[in-house]
């Protein structure tokens, strides 16, 4: 057996496609959810630091590339305990996703408006 593993990506399409058609609606949502992520994907990776280097503030593309990588990372280190918290855990899933959400949008709100405030005057006059 050769390591790692490889599945060619027909064989794990046939086999999500078998899923889909045997196990029912969960199953059939999860293939819908991951074609949906696939195309996502496609569409967003080749942009995505173009993007970056455009609103990059001159003389700060190595620390944007960075912060942008960081999200990532942070998502890859902490995203499987917390996952294996809630699938082993007696905690609703659902409240969990509601209570991300909502604290993700107030990160947002509260990021935003830091963003766009005015300068204080005793800084503009510097």
């Amino acid at each position: 057996m050769r390591w790692p593993p490889v599945i060619p990506a027909n064989r794990m399409a046939a086999a999500y496609t078998a899923g889909a058609l045997t196990g029912g609606p969960r199953v059939a949502l999860l293939v819908v959810m991951m074609v949906t992520f696939a195309l996502g994907e496609c569409a967003y990776s080749p942009a995505f630091y173009t993007v970056v280097e455009r609103i990059a503030p001159k003389g700060t593309l190595g620390r944007s590339s960075g912060a942008a990588w960081a999200v990532f990372q942070v998502g890859n280190t902490i995203g499987p305990p917390i996952a294996v918290f809630l699938v082993g855990g007696d905690v609703p899933f659902w409240l969990v996703l509601a209570t991300a959400a909502v604290a993700a949008a107030a990160l947002v709100l509260i990021v935003a408006r830091r963003m766009h405030a005015a300068p204080e005057p005793a800084l503009a006059a510097r």
